[in-house]
Order: C-alpha cells, then sequence, then structure tokens
C-alpha cells in the first residue's frame, strides 16, 4: 500500500496472514487499521479471522476480543472459524 502497489480486500488478507504467522500481530493490527481509515478496500470475514486467530495463538484473548468486537459493530458476520478460534484460545488459557 505505502510503494503505490494495487491492493484489495484478498491481498490484504494474505499480508495480514504473512504478519500475523511471522508473530508481527502489532504490524497485522496497524495495517488493518490503516485499511478501515482509508475506507477504498472493503475488509472481510477472513481477515478478521486471521489477526483473531493470531491472537488466540499468542493466548492475548483481550487483544482478540477487541478484534472480535470491532468485527461485529463494522456489521461483519462471524463464521465458525471465528467461533473455532475464540474457543479454542479461550480454552488455552484455563
Amino acid at each position: 500500500m505505502e510503494n503505490g502497489y494495487p491492493c484489495n480486500q484478498w491481498t490484504c488478507s494474505i499480508i495480514i496472514r504473512g504478519l500475523c504467522k511471522s508473530g508481527n500481530l502489532s504490524s497485522a493490527v496497524d495495517m488493518r487499521k490503516e485499511i478501515n481509515e482509508n475506507g477504498s478496500i472493503k475488509q472481510n470475514v477472513v481477515c478478521y479471522n486471521t489477526i483473531i486467530d493470531g491472537f488466540c495463538k499468542e493466548r492475548c484473548m483481550d487483544k482478540a476480543l477487541i478484534i472480535y468486537q470491532d468485527m461485529v459493530d463494522r456489521s461483519i458476520e462471524p463464521d465458525v472459524v471465528t467461533f473455532n478460534s475464540l474457543i479454542h484460545g479461550l480454552c488455552s488459557i484455563g
């Protein structure tokens, strides 16, 4: 996005997934915020699920739930992947 490369919801989801897999969740969240502020790219459930799952795997449930709430507030409907990630994350912390 910064270098002027075209970006759509799918390419952004792939970049966010790579950031999450590399453990760079703060950059993934920053990118999601930038996309939301820009408004030219409609985020989808895949983008949100990727970040939620990343936080759940890091056992940062408070952050995962904040992202989940933002997802709901933006009228992006959670799916089975969303709830599986949240349930697994909550079970992992006891």
